[in-house]
């Protein structure tokens, strides 16, 4: 699977096929590290570009992950990941975008514990989808400058996950709880 190139810091284009893949973590210590550039780009005509990662584990990210843009016919082709997390979620501090729809069932990191007050915590993330954790730690310390002010982590909710879903998640939308803003 494209998942499944440790070592590498190439940058891998695919489709996901509308495939679950599955990443059991016991062998690597409990933590799998994706260190591979992502490309994931939308399917072709008469072909779903959703998929579903399933990381059995903590889950390091090094590297950047993006959609590659293209024209599509039918929202079945859009490129659309789901990350299902059993553990933690790591961001490293290099990583700039993040792309997907997250559950994670323990905290998500945008800088790891070990580098948050390091100094090369100087760089943005952008996160294009969404994140759902038991907790967050945004620790990342950019700022942009005085003439133009940039958020640290940005959060970018891009509804691939309600345009493409996989079975299963076809409501996705309609498990989370009821907001509301309220003044006093």
């Amino acid at each position: 699977s494209p998942f499944n190139d440790p070592g590498s810091t190439n940058a891998a284009s695919f489709s996901l096929g509308r495939k679950v893949y599955i990443a059991d973590c016991s062998a690597t210590g409990g933590t799998c590290t994706l260190t591979q550039a992502l490309k994931i780009a939308n399917a072709a005509a008469g072909q779903s570009g959703a998929g579903l990662l399933v990381v059995n584990g903590n889950l390091r990210i090094t590297n950047n992950l993006q959609y590659i843009s293209s024209v599509v016919t039918d929202l079945r082709q859009l490129a659309s990941l789901a990350v299902v997390v059993r553990g933690n979620l790591e961001i490293e501090n290099e990583v700039a975008n993040v792309i997907g729809a997250y559950y994670v069932e323990g905290t998500v990191f945008t800088t790891p514990t070990s580098t948050a007050t390091s100094s090369d915590n100087r760089y943005p993330l952008t996160v294009r989808g969404l994140m759902i954790a038991k907790g967050f730690e945004f620790n990342r310390k950019f700022a942009g400058t005085v003439e133009s002010p940039l958020p640290s982590e940005l959060f970018i909710f891009d509804g691939r996950l309600q345009s493409n879903p996989l079975p299963g998640m076809t409501d996705f939308a309609g498990a989370l709880p009821d907001t509301f803003n309220s003044s006093p």
